[in-house]
């Protein structure tokens, strides 16, 4: 009996597994990389709960980005069908750019969904708005894209590379200084 398990597993060890998809491709088979690690992000406005889920939740210039809103009215329970405004604006020292992106959606079953693709990296304003029984409601989330250069950062190591070199500076100007013993 030992050996027929034995041989038994031997026989089902040797053969080849199958997965249902490849590491790297998505399941639908779609060009994206799999798996995109969305962002996720809940926002109160007025009496609606917005839940918002961007893909990928670190988006490169160039490529396809989702940004996916679910709205709901928590004081009727009831799901926002209406339209609803995006308004996607570059942020810079100085403020924000022009709006480079600016749509008004319906929604897809119970979603809101805007395809954008990112020009450039940098961080993003996105705003959205819409309108429910004559009152407005708007909100706005920041959104990274890309490794964006931080000149701070640089200003900082610049700063701290000077304020070391006069540290030194001074400690090799002191040991020359003739000391009585």
């Amino acid at each position: 009996m030992k050996s027929i398990i034995s041989f038994l597993l031997l026989l089902f060890l040797n053969q080849q597994i199958y997965a249902h998809h490849v590491l790297g491709i998505s399941q639908t088979g779609k060009i994206t990389e799999s798996p995109q690690i969305p962002g996720n992000m809940e926002l109160y406005i007025g009496d609606f709960f917005v839940n918002i889920t961007v893909l990928p939740g670190h988006p490169d210039p160039h490529k396809t980005t989702r940004i996916i809103s679910y709205t709901k009215n928590l004081k009727t329970n009831m799901v926002f069908l209406g339209k609803m405004e995006f308004n996607i604006v570059r942020t810079n020292i100085f403020g924000l750019d022009r709006p480079f992106s600016k749509e008004i959606k319906t929604p897809i079953e119970d979603r809101h969904i805007q395809l954008v693709e990112f020009s450039r990296e940098g961080t993003y304003e996105i705003k959205m708005g819409f309108t429910d029984k004559g009152k407005a409601y708007s909100t706005s989330f920041e959104l990274l894209v890309g490794q964006p250069l931080v000149l701070w950062k640089y200003a900082i190591g610049i700063l701290g590379l000077i304020l070391l070199g006069g540290i030194l500076w001074k400690a090799k100007k002191n040991r020359k200084k003739i000391r009585v013993i």
